[in-house]
This record gives structure tokens, sequence and C-alpha cells, in this order.
């Protein structure tokens, strides 16, 4: 299983700089909450994106999710694939790189997300005096539902607000498949 990351926001195409960090058009997601609003996207900034890494414990979804049946995964390449062994040395360092520290993460998020314009107050992020909304598209029909819940706690605790959009995937389809990424129908699948 995987995240899927929405990481568009307005750049200048040609320099790839950060014009501002909200997705292009006012989301088309139909969420009372999100429904034509313009949405604050941190995921737009790469070190933000690489902090998720360190806010998902693999271990964690391995042994409480999947009851110890599953093995935590860094990159494309598992342990049970013979490149694995050829390559051991440099996966080792991406997983000891890329391993869980959630002080990590929040101290990532609390450097970067002021210089996108965000403010922390009463314990949640605001960007432009609106709370800012992660909407999180969460499968339903196997262990997804679990893990799409514990990162969105993750995210809460360091001050988000997560719409967690749940759905089969024929119903989530529409949202990360079918839409325009510049339209803010997600943050993550």
């Amino acid at each position: 299983y995987e995240i899927t990351i929405n990481y568009r926001c307005k750049i200048n195409e040609e320099t790839g700089e950060i014009i501002e960090p909200v997705f292009p058009n006012p989301s088309k997601n139909p969420n009372p909450r999100v429904n034509n609003k313009i949405l604050f996207n941190p995921f737009c900034n790469p070190k933000l994106r690489e902090a998720l890494h360190f806010l998902v414990d693999r271990s964690y979804i391995a042994q409480s999710i999947f009851g110890g049946l599953a093995i935590p995964k860094y990159t494309l390449i598992t342990p049970n694939f013979p490149d694995y062994g050829r390559v051991y040395d440099v996966l080792m360092e991406i997983e000891e790189k890329y391993s869980y520290n959630f002080e990590k993460a929040k101290q990532i998020f609390f450097e970067e997300l002021p210089r996108m314009g965000a403010e922390f107050r009463d314990g949640k992020w605001y960007y432009k005096d609106e709370p800012i909304i992660l909407i999180f598209l969460i499968r339903t029909e196997d262990p997804r539902k679990d893990i799409g819940d514990y990162i969105s706690a993750q995210l809460e605790n360091v001050g988000f607000e997560v719409l967690r959009h749940y759905g089969r995937a024929r119903e989530l389809a529409p949202f990360w498949i079918r839409a325009d990424p510049d339209d803010g129908t997600f943050h993550l699948y």
C-alpha cells in the first residue's frame, strides 16, 4: 500500500517557484467544508512531503494494522526481491534515514509552514485566517481504512484539520484519478 500525494499549487511553470501554496483552482470536492474554497497545500513543498516519511510509523502499521503479517516498506524494492540483497547497504541507509521520528516531522512542519505563510495558533494551522484543511481520500474495502485513519491522526497531532473522505475505489476515482490535480479535490489518497 502507498500514499499518493497531490503536490500541486500555484507555481511559476518556468522556474518551478511557488507563487502561492494553494491549489490553482478552488476545490471541486463536494464536501461543504471545502467546496469552492481556496485550499492551502503544504505538500507543494518537497520538505513537507519528505516530513511525511518521519510522521508515519511503518512498523506500527505492519504490527498493529496487519497483525505482524506485513513488512514495512521504504522503497519499491521489498525484502523478498533478489535485488534487495544486491543493494542492501543502500536500502538500509534509506530505511534508517526515513525511519519513524514524530518529533523530527513536527520540527520540519513547524519550520516550513511559517515560511509558506501559515500560522500556528490554538493548536491548529491557519492560512490567511482560515484553518488548513487537508482532504484525505481513504479507501474502505481493506486495511487502507485503518492506515488512512492512523495517518490522519498523525497529521491532526501536528495541527492540521483532516477531512476524511471515505469510499471504495470507484467512489474516490473521480477525485484522484479523473480530476485535474489543480482542482484541489484531494491532498492525500
